[in-house]
């Protein structure tokens, strides 16, 4: 198996940082949610940029790569220098975008921008010396960032289109996502915080399942969205390359606001408005283990993000993940999440006859066409690092599905074998090869 990028111990042990926190907010009747996501935010950051810039300092490698440290260089003050005015330039664009469009001035940036305006201080403090720490450690310090400052200064002869263009993308995703993803985790939070848990569980047939359901969705946002903000370099938790294609693009961006709202009302409205919990009302023992099931799903699809640590992004490389659910299948978050939805809309039952249940399967199943879309255009971007492929061959041959090939082959040798035992011999010695997917 090759080398994860992030270590399961370390996001596990920062998951369990987080729960604890919550579990003081809960208990000190903390009220303002803003200031506890930032807590929050704090409480996972420290378990794992600490551990693993104990574990990078221990492996004998630098966080970007076995660089050396340059002690010497006469030019760092001026491109550090050009490095915050990129850095700046880059903040008043996002700023500008989201003071201009009425999307993000008047709903989803609204708490992005109050939890900037509440870091901005510290941050202005801390990035001239993380800039300059950033700028000693890389191997080519002429990086993105200092081509965003050649370009504000005007000097455009001496910019590298294709660092500057990579730039552009990797602070676009962050653009793009952060508002939605700090929003929910915001919104998610909040009704943590104000939720009876106790009355909840006792007043509700079925409590257990919608508080588990809604709180397994707020610690994946929630970390999704730590690690959009933390794309820190000193840990390796930077951007590689952004996805390069705009089929990849458009694939992924439809899957969220502004863009879901319009496809899933017009053109994938695949529920029925027959839940699954009125479909199984006569049967409470199998309702149970559906629940069970449905959670199961999302507990998977959960730990696919945490897995990430703070290298969670859609859209770019930020490091290969080997571990955790990835040692099964590629795409655990994209597997777990498309199933949980047939088990939550059951189209298959939809009232209304065959040709409606038959109608509703397909726009779910286009749904699934748009995850499996994604799934390939991200691995075709990965694809580029050998570390990706290795990781991929090793799917292909050892991954849930190759070994759920291979058991099904044995057991279709195996009652051959009634008739014919020359030919489960010849089954037995062959093994099955086939790549997953």
């Amino acid at each position: 198996m090759p080398a994860s990028a992030a270590r399961q111990w370390i996001n596990l042990t920062a998951l369990a940082v987080v729960l604890l926190t919550l579990v003081a907010l809960k208990a000190a009747q903390w009220a303002d949610p803003l200031k506890g996501l930032l807590i929050l935010l704090v409480a996972m950051a420290l378990p794992i940029i600490g551990l693993e810039a104990w574990c990078t300092r221990h492996s004998g490698a630098g966080a970007v790569g076995p660089q050396a440290r340059r002690r010497d260089d006469p030019d760092r003050p001026a491109r550090v220098a050009i490095k915050l005015v990129g850095l700046l330039a880059t903040y008043a664009a996002i700023g500008f975008a989201y003071w201009l469009l009425p999307l993000y001035r008047d709903g989803q940036a609204v708490v992005l921008i109050t939890f900037v305006q509440m870091i901005a201080p510290p941050a202005v403090l801390v990035a001239p010396l993380y800039v300059w720490v950033a700028d000693r450690r890389l191997g080519e310090p002429r990086d993105g960032c200092y081509m965003a400052g050649l370009a504000a200064l005007g000097r455009w002869p001496e910019v590298n289109r294709d660092i500057l263009r990579q730039y552009a993308l990797g602070w676009l995703v962050k653009a793009f996502f952060l508002p939605i993803m700090i929003a929910s985790a915001h919104e998610d939070l909040r009704w943590f915080l104000a939720l009876d848990i106790g009355g909840f569980l006792r007043g509700y047939d079925f409590g257990w399942y919608e508080f588990a359901y809604r709180f397994l969705y707020f610690i994946e946002v929630f970390w999704a969205a730590a690690g959009y903000l933390m794309t820190l370099r000193l840990v390796g938790g930077h951007i590689r390359s952004a996805e390069p294609t705009l089929l990849g693009w458009v694939v992924c961006l439809a899957c969220y606001a502004p863009f879901w709202g319009l496809l899933s009302r017009s053109y994938f409205a695949y529920d029925a408005g027959y839940p699954w919990g009125l479909w199984l009302a006569d049967a409470p023992v199998v309702k149970h283990v559906w629940g069970v099931a449905i959670l199961l799903l999302l507990a998977v699809y959960a730990w696919s993000t945490i897995a990430f640590g703070i290298r969670f992004s859609n859209l770019t490389h930020r490091g290969i993940l080997t571990n955790g659910p990835y040692r099964w299948t590629k795409h655990p978050a994209y597997i777990s999440k498309n199933l949980t939805w047939w088990l939550i809309a059951v189209p298959f039952a939809a009232q209304g006859g065959t040709a409606e249940a038959l109608r509703q399967c397909l726009m779910l199943l286009g749904v699934n066409a748009i995850y499996f879309m994604r799934a390939r255009t991200e691995e075709r971007h990965l694809a580029r690092d050998p570390d990706y492929r290795a990781y991929a061959a090793w799917i292909a041959e050892h991954g849930l599905f190759a070994r759920a090939r291979r058991l099904l082959a044995e057991m279709l040798g195996r009652r051959m074998a009634v008739g014919s035992p020359a030919e489960v011999r010849e089954v037995s010695f062959v093994p099955s090869r086939r790549r997953e997917g």
